[in-house]
């Protein structure tokens, strides 16, 4: 049996949950663009922390459609079997996969940022190990 208020009530948390992770994407980027060392260090412990709480929320989301014999479902597919507060499920839906897609975006350009910066330490290593400085001088 489905209880909507259940089920409105972690969606609310659940959508809450990711938004705050745009947030968090968005302040990794940030530091990895800032090239500090020290706060990129501490922001590996904080990606580390947020993997967590990522798992366990869809953990709880898995267990919580599955006592409400839905764990067969999508997001979407629930929206569309039931009738009671479809809008506000809507709402909820647009929102997570705006904040979804987001964090997708930013991690890509993180990733990106990344790359880069560890090609151009490797290149920076290539050319000091044969004697070369930064100015192409011996």
């Amino acid at each position: 049996m489905i209880d909507y208020q259940k089920l409105i009530h972690f969606f609310d948390e659940y959508t809450c949950f990711y938004e705050s992770m745009v947030s968090e994407e968005n302040n990794k980027l940030k530091i990895l663009l800032s090239n500090d060392l020290k706060s990129i260090e501490e922001n590996i412990l904080v990606q580390q922390v947020n993997a967590k709480r990522m798992e366990n929320m869809e953990n709880r989301r898995i267990a919580l459609f599955d006592s409400m014999q839905l764990g067969q479902y999508s997001f979407r597919q629930i929206i569309e079997k039931i009738e009671e507060d479809k809008t506000v499920l809507q709402g909820y839906y647009t929102r997570i996969d705006h904040a979804i897609q987001q964090i997708k975006y930013m991690n890509q350009k993180s990733m990106e940022l990344i790359r880069l910066n560890l090609k151009t330490v490797e290149t920076k290593k290539t050319n000091t190990d044969y004697g070369y400085d930064m100015k192409g001088a011996r």
